[in-house]
């Protein structure tokens, strides 16, 4: 019995592990419009936002002394009630903050930012693409022209190379000859003796 406790925890242990990043790599992406969404509101430009309170709630004053102006949240109910606890996950402690109804984020805001920032929206993320594929290009360029110096290099290299073999082969055949002279000398002086 205690040997099979022994063998079970680690292999738990090994199940959580395996398990974890599978969580991990989960890709959320939740924006503005979509009914899921709890944040700051771009109100500029949209009809008047209903709010929760009439007037800001602050719970830091501001670490510096701007003018700077307030946050316009969507956020759950709980958290508007009990905000001290949860305005660090929205960096909003130190910003005076108006908390919108859900009413008017579903009725009203969500539709006009459809109507208006979609547009938008299509127009920045062909942008992007337009940014990508030119950065690509601009990637291929530079691998061509690094592959051309590469080429040149190797080039002027075993040219060198090729250079230095047949110097090289040039001082053998001199220093041969010399030592064949030497030879022929030595075999002359030894002939005259």
């Amino acid at each position: 019995m205690k040997y099979k406790k022994l063998l079970i925890a680690p292999l738990t242990i090994l199940a959580l592990t395996v398990s974890i990043p599978a969580f991990a790599d989960v890709n959320l992406s939740i924006r503005v419009g979509e009914p899921t969404f709890f944040g700051r509101i771009d109100v500029a430009g949209a009809p008047p936002p209903l709010l929760i309170r009439p007037r800001p709630i602050i719970i830091e004053p501001p670490s510096v002394n701007v003018a700077v102006e307030p946050l316009y949240l969507r956020v759950r109910p709980e958290e508007s009630r009990n905000w001290r606890r949860y305005c660090h996950r929205y960096d909003a402690c130190g910003r005076h903050v108006y908390f919108v109804k859900d009413r008017w984020y579903h009725d009203v805001y969500v539709p006009h930012y459809h109507s208006h920032y979609e547009e938008f929206e299509r127009r920045e993320h062909e942008r992007m693409e337009q940014e990508r594929a030119e950065h690509e290009r601009w990637q291929e360029h530079h691998e061509r022209e690094r592959a051309r110096e590469r080429e040149y290099d190797h080039d002027r290299h075993d040219h060198h190379d090729r250079g230095n073999h047949h110097e090289d082969r040039e001082r053998r055949r001199d220093d041969d000859r010399s030592n064949d002279r030497d030879d022929r000398d030595h075999d002359r002086d030894r002939d005259h003796h």
